[in-house]
C-alpha cells in the first residue's frame, strides 16, 4: 500500500460531511445575523427620520419674538391684572390694569 493509514474511508467521508455541514451551518448563521443587523439598521433609520420630522414640526410651531410679544399683549389685554412675561425682554412683565 502506498499510504498506510488506520482511518477507514467511511470515517473520512463522515468527517468531511461533518465539516461541510458545519461550515454551511456557520455560513447560514452569519447570513441570518447580517439580515437581522440590516433590519435593525433600517428600523433605527426609520425611527430617527420620524423623530427628526417631529422635531422639525415642533420647531416650525415656534413663534418669532414679535409674534410672541403680540400674543402676550393680547393675553394681557384679555386678562387684566394678570402678569405676562415680555418675550423680547424676559426681565420685564406685561400687565394691563384695567379694561
Amino acid at each position: 500500500m502506498l499510504f498506510d493509514t488506520k482511518v477507514n474511508i467511511g470515517v473520512a467521508v463522515s468527517i468531511m460531511t461533518t465539516v461541510l455541514g458545519g461550515s454551511f451551518w456557520v455560513n447560514s448563521r452569519i447570513a441570518n445575523m447580517d439580515n437581522r443587523l440590516q433590519n435593525l439598521s433600517n428600523e433605527l433609520t426609520y425611527r430617527l427620520d420620524k423623530a427628526e420630522i417631529a422635531v422639525e414640526a415642533k420647531t416650525n410651531d415656534v413663534h418669532t419674538k414679535s409674534q410672541a410679544a403680540e400674543v402676550a399683549l393680547r393675553n394681557a389685554v384679555a386678562n387684566p391684572g394678570i402678569k405676562f412675561a415680555d418675550p423680547r425682554d424676559p426681565t420685564s412683565l406685561i400687565v394691563v390694569l384695567s379694561k
